[in-house]
């Protein structure tokens, strides 16, 4: 993303909070200004991950919607 001149403005760490809970990682929040006078987009982190659709075994499978969290804070 960088080499098409996006910028990191902000980053948080999360882990999913019931599957391999030692992995963490990082959600970037970037963006490329297209007007001299962009303002930076800014993000709600905790809402970020409210109603996350994931996988449970394999991405071919249906998503399921979840009732709460599925990552949480690092």
């Amino acid at each position: 993303m960088e080499k098409l001149d996006f910028k990191t403005i902000d980053s948080t760490k999360v882990a999913h909070k019931t599957k391999h809970k030692e992995q963490i990682f990082s959600i970037y929040l970037m963006w490329v200004p297209i007007t001299r006078n962009a303002k930076p987009p800014s993000w709600d982190k905790e809402k970020l991950l409210e109603g996350e659709t994931f996988y449970h075994v394999h991405p071919l499978y249906l998503s399921q919607a979840c009732e709460e969290n599925v990552f949480e804070p690092k």
